[in-house]
């Protein structure tokens, strides 16, 4: 398959494509909503963190808070690049009804967010939220759309080389809760006594973006060094030429991309953890509703491949999904879910109505965790996947277990998760009987009704230092 992205490939998941219609509901009084942080990692893959049982240790923290959150094992992003799953994170669309992803023909553009998709900070705005965002990616940038609905939006330029760290964007995060509540508190004051009897905080929408995980990786000390210590002197190298080092399979080097990237997850662990004591400090963990989830994941040589932004393999689209909220029970679910409920499950927490205008369903009132590993009957759900790419739309769908993958040349293959989690017997080729057959029909017929309509949305106007960031991240040629 080809790659439009160096050292990158690509996928998207989404649950069934819906309507690109607001919520609608009755407006609550704020003590009926909770505040809400969402964190959005990006290039984190599931299989590398020892919440989901990856041998080392690169989420202690995570592991420790997941006691008192849901814990999802078999999640879903949207894609496995960032412009197209982040927004579906925030607007509950997949990429056909959202539009973000890439033009086609001529020179290859990426393309914004359709204005007529509101997204959850837009809805969370008009029912009284106060929302900022401290994101660190240049298709995270206004040219795009992801500012609508924020009263604050801070963004840093990156690249791989030059990043702001997780460190400083938790500072930033942290600097805007204390603004808004040095903010309420002067607005009490400045009311009457029968006014302040009754004065209610605003409740918050927050936005946290951790990039550190973007290809070059170079965790901060005290973790680098963790996991690649037996790779003297490696971090004088540039991680850019791994592609063809990883052709020529010498000295380790995948080895040691493998063991630098686990760093990384291991300081973006530290950092969370640090971001839920503040919380708690400040008081708002117990009125606050948080969801962690990623933009997509990595290969790190799976399927031969390094990176992300074609390919639709699990190692790209398994990400993890962890949700704490008021009065929820510490557990694990194996049911098959999407990024897409993310915002039926913010808006629930808000007490704002999704339904039936969104293809996701909320995470606070699905069916329960599923105790056995397989999941019931009523809880099988069908996932899209649909990503967009220069050369075209590769497609997936999920019916656990089964996954049907469409190139975009249009090749199919067709994978038992259960019995094949790290995808590399294709079913269509390997045992092309008749039951496979019918399986691979069946879900062709649904991916085809799933996956109507477009995937383009308008070429984005980006400016020269936007154009650089892009061409350095690998995104454009």
């Amino acid at each position: 398959m080809s790659r439009f992205v160096p050292l990158t490939l690509a996928v998207l998941v989404a649950a069934s494509v819906g309507a690109a219609c607001s919520p609608t509901g009755t407006r609550q009084s704020q003590a009926d909503r909770t505040s809400i942080v969402l964190v959005v990692l990006d290039t984190v893959r599931a299989d590398h963190l020892g919440l989901y049982g990856y041998e080392r240790a690169t989420t202690p923290r995570l592991e420790e808070l997941a006691t008192s959150a849901i814990v999802y094992d078999r999640a879903y992003a949207t894609a496995s690049w960032t412009l197209p799953t982040i927004a579906s994170i925030l607007t509950g669309q997949a990429a056909g009804v959202h539009g973000a992803g890439y033009s086609v023909g001529g020179a290859a553009r990426p393309t914004r967010m359709r204005t007529s998709v509101p997204t959850i900070a837009e809805t969370l705005r008009a029912y009284g939220y106060a929302t900022a965002a401290v994101v660190n990616a240049p298709f995270l940038g206004p040219m795009f759309g992801f500012d609508r609905g924020f009263d604050v939006y801070d963004i840093e330029r990156a690249t791989d080389e030059s990043i702001r760290r997780a460190g400083p964007t938790v500072d930033a995060a942290l600097e805007w809760l204390d603004s808004l509540a040095a903010s309420d508190s002067d607005a009490t004051e400045a009311d009457d006594g029968a006014t302040a009897a009754t004065s209610e905080s605003r409740p918050f929408f927050l936005l946290v973006h951790l990039f550190d995980a973007h290809r070059h990786f170079d965790a901060p000390p005290p973790f680098r060094g963790r996991f690649t210590d037996v790779y003297r002197d490696r971090y004088g190298e540039t991680l850019t030429t791994l592609e063809s080092r990883l052709q020529a399979e010498r000295d380790g080097d995948l080895d040691f991309h493998i063991a630098a990237y686990d760093e990384e997850l291991a300081y973006i662990d530290a950092e969370i953890g640090r971001l839920v004591d503040e919380l708690r400090e400040r008081d708002l963990w117990d009125t606050t509703t948080v969801v962690l989830t990623a933009d997509h994941g990595e290969q790190l040589g799976d399927h031969d491949e390094v990176g992300h932004g074609v390919d639709v393999y699990d190692e790209l689209v398994r990400i993890p999904l962890l949700v704490w909220a008021p009065g929820v029970e510490g557990s694990r679910s194996s049911i098959p879910v999407s990024t897409l409920d993310i915002v039926p499950t913010l808006l629930d927490a808000a007490t704002v109505d999704y339904r039936p205008r969104l293809p996701g369903q909320s995470l606070l009132r699905g069916p329960p965790p599923s105790p056995t590993n397989a999941p019931s009957d009523e809880a099988r759900r069908t996932l899209l996947i649909e990503n967009p790419t220069p050369e075209g739309v590769a497609r997936a769908l999920i019916e656990w277990p089964h996954k049907l993958i469409v190139d975009t040349q249009r090749v199919a293959e067709l994978y038992d998760l259960a019995r094949d989690p790290g995808e590399t017997n294709d079913l269509l080729a390997n045992e092309p009987g008749r039951d496979v057959r019918q399986i691979a029909r069946r879900l062709r017929q649904l991916l085809a009704a799933a996956s109507r309509g477009g995937t383009r949305g308008n070429a984005a106007a980006l400016d020269g230092q936007t154009l650089d960031d892009l061409r350095a991240l690998g995104y454009i040629q």
